[in-house]
């Protein structure tokens, strides 16, 4: 063989074998309403209210029930590294019928501290799929967050890696955030057209969003509300309420909690696109896509209903 046609082959081999490098995924810190945050990858979405943020991946909708992510936060007396903290997990896993513990709570470390991971294994009473849920919780002043995952076992086992990097993030919002909040622009409304046309539509009524996710079969599930009342003045209050219901043969149950908030909002366009910026009274700042297709109205792509107050 000649030498060029070897040396040629020998390069085409060592481009084949030879591993590019890779870039690491981009990532963004999601700031939460309850004084928290944590980071995600850049491609994921988040939908939130003041009660929870339910973490999408790219090509999935809210309301898939073979992968759903959900980090809540709950009233938490006792801190994740007190022995009985995994039994409160426990108890909480127990609200929903069918599900069976997995091996034993495992502990991780936090930008905080520490975590605990634990695993319930049961099926889908409509489909008969085996399912699982993950839970990934920490505390942070005197509030349990916790990561909920739900779903088919081969879609959490691809998405593992990426859930303990999104609960090992979890942390309390820092003065850099604040700062960063701090310069985002005052309540003052955008005057541009499009804003204005926003601004008509949604000053002085009520925002309303319903969610749920069930178990399958009828014995029970997740289900919340949020009303958000945009007032004349730029302010607005939200309350949200969540239950957790269990319903089996000779059992029922269920718990349920609300919450309430208050802030400042304004409208603005950035490039094309219509935003609702809320800022909470303690500081943080959440920032919603707003869109409409004729009379309905979309924020993060999520349907909204707009009544009078």
């Amino acid at each position: 063989m000649p030498l060029l046609k070897i040396i040629f082959c020998l390069l085409i081999l060592t481009a084949a074998t030879v591993a590019q490098p890779r870039t690491a995924p981009t990532r963004k810190t999601f700031n939460h309403p309850q004084g928290f945050s944590f980071e995600h990858p850049a491609d994921w979405k988040i939908e939130s209210n003041t009660e929870a943020a339910q973490i999408i991946p790219p090509g999935t909708a809210a309301d898939d029930q073979t992968e759903n992510f959900r980090l809540l936060t709950i009233v938490a007396p006792i801190e994740v590294t007190d022995p009985r903290f995994a039994a409160e997990m426990d108890q909480l896993a127990a609200q929903i019928p069918g599900f069976t513990k997995i091996g034993t709570t495992q502990s991780y470390k936090t930008k905080n501290g520490n975590g605990l991971r634990g695993v319930w294994a049961g099926k889908n009473l409509t489909t008969n799929q085996p399912v699982q849920m993950r839970m990934y919780a920490t505390t942070l002043s005197g509030k349990a967050v916790v990561l909920f995952a739900a779903g088919t076992l081969t879609k959490l086992d691809a998405r593992e890696a990426t859930l303990r990097e999104i609960a090992a993030s979890v942390a309390p919002a820092t003065a850099a955030t604040n700062q960063a909040n701090a310069a985002t622009p005052s309540t003052n409304n955008d005057r541009s057209p499009l804003a204005q046309q926003w601004i008509q539509k949604l000053r002085g009524k009520k925002l309303v969003q319903m969610s749920s996710y069930n178990s399958g079969g009828g014995s029970g599930g997740y289900s919340s509300k949020t009303e958000i009342y945009i007032n004349t003045n730029n302010t607005f209050q939200a309350r949200s309420e969540s239950s957790v219901s269990v319903y089996v043969p000779g059992a029922n149950g269920g718990s349920g909690e609300t919450k309430k908030a208050a802030g400042t909002w304004r409208i603005y366009i950035n490039g094309s696109q219509a935003l609702l910026e809320m800022k909470y009274e303690n500081g943080q700042i959440e920032t919603n896509a707003l869109q409409a297709n004729g009379e309905q109205t979309f924020i993060n792509g999520k349907r909204w209903f707009v009544t009078e107050q």
